[in-house]
């Protein structure tokens, strides 16, 4: 094998390296936690919500209560709450500064009277323990602090396969599964968080991220700065969710505006790891497509590349199957999922630093720039 080779091979190595410690929920308590309130905040979510309400009726350790805020829906989100049993708060018109999940999650808190809180999006499904694992998890690794979830990612429709890169290469920029994560900046992921209602209201609330559109990862900043403990687990078989199943308009937006402001957010190493990653996929498929072109022309074949892709796709379907459910061709066309995370990144990259704005859920989020 060349230099280059050797080297791009290193690259793809660093992606086993990155998430090699995914550890996920259990349940660690040792004693009753205190009443819990499920805080859930949507806009538009008739066609997730009832899935979440379902899971949260079959748990092992019921909520005091489950409080939906219903963020300016237009569809039947808050009557499929209320029929659930759920409390749903009807969030006030977005005030200059906020955007619109922080101000649904800070009503939420608001509301709530348990001395636990859960914040879930309206996307996730808990398995019939996941309450107890995870509320367990953070007694025993972040008490009185923040404890996230990055949950397993379920995908059905064709369309959907395109998460598989930004998931994968947000879980390893984060640095919150790879070795030596503790002397990292602290991360956390938005869709399942854990926090004591006494620290939410000690740092400031999600009114201390009144005005982020990544406001999982400054609110982790938050708690690190108040000297409060930040820990992030992998969902496994206890917490799930279907990301974008509104279509591939609702997935372009969505990581669009999730790509936009978290590279800056990160720790300088594990961001490089994964960017070393991406560049070592890049340059598999690219060697990959001059190689099949040169069967064509030439009727050569060049071995390398074909090695080199066989043993990419082996990794991508490992780490795949790691962090979600994919189709089983998602493996082995990872350069054309590759192009598409690509695609989204320089989108992401043009909203941000040129309109300095992205759109989601019908509404305009300014990104700032720092």
């Amino acid at each position: 094998m060349t230099a280059s080779e050797v080297l791009t091979l290193v690259g793809l190595l660093l992606g086993f390296v990155l998430v090699s410690d995914l550890r996920r929920p259990r349940s660690n308590r040792e004693s009753v936690p205190a009443a819990i309130s499920v805080i859930i905040p949507a806009r538009d979510e008739e066609r997730s919500l009832p899935h979440l309400l379902e899971s949260l009726a079959r748990q092992t350790l019921q909520p005091r209560e489950i409080i939906v805020v219903d963020d300016g829906s237009t569809d039947a989100t808050a009557a499929i709450a209320s029929a659930a049993g759920a409390t749903v708060v009807a969030a006030p018109p977005l005030p200059d500064g906020w955007v619109g999940k922080p101000w649904a999650c800070q009503n939420g808190a608001d509301r709530a009277e348990g001395g636990v809180l859960v914040f879930l999006d309206a996307d996730v499904v808990l398995a019939p323990d996941g309450l107890d694992r995870i509320v367990g998890s953070w007694q025993h690794e972040a008490p009185e602090g923040l404890l996230s979830v990055q949950p397993f990612h379920r995908t059905d429709e064709a369309y959907e396969q395109l998460s598989a890169y930004p998931n994968l290469v947000a879980m390893m920029a984060s640095g919150a599964f790879a070795p030596g994560r503790r002397s990292w900046s602290p991360v956390a992921f938005g869709p399942c968080l854990v926090t004591s209602r006494s620290a939410h209201r000690a740092v400031g609330g999600h009114r201390a991220v009144a005005g982020e559109v990544i406001e999982d990862i400054h609110l982790a900043r938050v708690y690190g700065a108040a000297g409060l403990p930040v820990h992030a687990l992998a969902g496994g078989s206890a917490v799930s969710f279907r990301m974008y199943p509104g279509g591939l308009r609702q997935l372009v937006d969505g990581w669009t505006k999730n790509l936009a402001g978290g590279p800056r957010l990160v720790s300088g190493l594990p961001m490089l790891g994964a960017v070393a990653w991406i560049v070592a996929s890049v340059v598999v498929a690219s060697d990959l497509v001059r190689s099949l072109g040169a069967v064509v022309t030439t009727g050569e074949i060049d071995g390398t590349p074909l090695v080199l892709w066989a043993f990419a796709s082996a990794q991508v379907a490992v780490l795949l199957r790691r962090i979600g459910r994919f189709a089983w061709w998602a493996a082995p066309a990872f350069p054309l999922l590759l192009a598409g995370f690509v695609a989204l990144f320089l989108r992401s990259t043009f909203l941000r630093s040129i309109r300095r704005s992205v759109r989601w859920r019908d509404r305009s989020l300014t990104v700032r720039v720092r």
